[in-house]
């Protein structure tokens, strides 16, 4: 599987945090709980289709890994735990825009690399522009706050050389 994609129910949990995961739940399966647990258990033994090809479980996993998670339109993924490093030093990122900021206020310093708070892989950037990233439904919302912050930031620079 590629990097970046969700492999299972509980992982999926993890990174939407618990109401947002039930919420979306609530969309593929009749069998909700309050507790997650409970949850992702009753979705990896109920079937989602008639023909019984796909759990309830894969089913989400499956539409969060294509970007079309139900009931959750905005596809507002977390990374709480992303670590910016710069060449003025390191920055805890708690959110996209926080990401979008960090790119912006330390990529025109040099290239910057974004990782887990466990070491693994996230982003780098050429500047202040993605080069490489590792979850393709976090990057659709990163440039969302991205590209208009860039383009204030490049219509300032124009600013100052006229």
């Amino acid at each position: 599987m590629a990097h970046g994609k969700m492999k299972t129910l509980h992982g999926l949990y993890k990174r939407m945090g618990r109401e947002a995961f039930l919420e979306a739940a609530r969309h593929y399966s009749n069998h909700v709980h309050g507790s997650v647990e409970t949850t992702v258990g009753e979705m990896e033994s109920r079937w989602y289709d008639a023909a019984h090809t796909i759990t309830e479980a894969e089913k989400m996993v499956e539409d969060y890994n294509n970007g079309i998670l139900l009931g959750n339109n905005t596809m507002q993924v977390s990374h709480p735990d992303l670590i910016g490093y710069s060449p003025n030093g390191t920055f805890e990122l708690h959110s996209v825009h926080d990401v979008a900021e960090f790119i912006c206020r330390e990529g025109v310093h040099g290239d910057l690399n974004i990782q887990t708070r466990n070491g693994e892989f996230f982003l780098n950037t050429f500047g202040t522009f993605i080069d490489c990233i590792a979850d393709m439904n976090y990057r659709e919302q990163l440039l969302e706050v991205l590209v208009p912050m860039q383009m204030e930031q490049e219509d300032s620079a124009d600013d100052i050389t006229m």
